[in-house]
């Protein structure tokens, strides 16, 4: 079209940058970040990109932003660029404290949410640790690891095979046993609509953690 290069990269970048500017004139009420792996730089450090989302509307989630770089500073510079932060009533992170210390110092008056999708993951790791070091003898611990998805999986998605095979392991590991049923807890903690009936289950939940002095569940209780 006779069009050179330079023409080309400099309308897109022109319009990339007025759309930015859009999005960050934009009302939203709730946000979420998260990051996507880049690569690694020379060093061996993982690089990330940091990506923040509109999800006001569910059904429509919009993407503000994705820039290189997920530190607090970063993130902290990035949110200051809001028109309208004060209308930011929710920000859902993952775990990563760098994120809530971001919102935290320019978005006070956001209520920060951790997707309870990363809460179960870790703990679904810790007890994986609990079932890794159980096993008295090398064929205990194959079997062990044979039917090690069992016992992250909600109880009530176990058929009846799958219920006596995890019945007889808890028979044998009562440190098992007692991590076992605290995780399914923590499962039923997440179907909970009623904020004080919540609240209370947390608090007797901990205690239970508490009381089993294994090492792994309070990692998770810490957390």
């Amino acid at each position: 079209y006779g069009i050179s290069p330079q023409t080309i990269s400099r309308i897109m970048t022109e319009y990339c940058i007025a759309e930015q500017e859009l999005s960050l004139k934009g009302s939203y009420r709730y946000l979420s970040m998260d990051e996507i792996f880049y690569k690694r730089n020379s060093d061996g450090e993982a690089l990330y990109y940091w990506v923040l989302n509109d999800i006001s509307d569910y059904s429509k989630v919009n993407t503000i932003r994705i820039e290189l770089g997920r530190n607090k500073t970063d993130v902290v510079d990035r949110l200051k660029e809001l028109s309208n932060p004060h209308k930011v009533k929710a920000v859902c992170i993952d775990m990563w404290k760098q994120y809530l210390e971001a919102v935290q110092e320019v978005l006070p008056n956001a209520y920060v949410v951790v997707d309870g999708f990363h809460v179960l993951q870790l703990a679904e790791r810790e007890f994986e640790k609990i079932r890794k070091r159980l096993g008295n003898t090398l064929n205990d611990k194959k079997d062990l690891k044979k039917d090690a998805k069992l016992f992250t999986t909600n109880l009530f998605k176990l058929n009846d095979d799958e219920l006596d095979t995890v019945e007889t392991y808890l028979k044998i590991y009562p440190e098992l046993e007692i991590a076992y049923f605290l995780n399914q807890e923590l499962y039923e903690f997440y179907n909970m609509k009623d904020y004080e009936q919540a609240f209370n289950y947390l608090v007797e939940w901990s205690q239970e953690v508490l009381k089993s002095n294994i090492a792994e569940m309070k990692s998770i209780l810490n957390t």
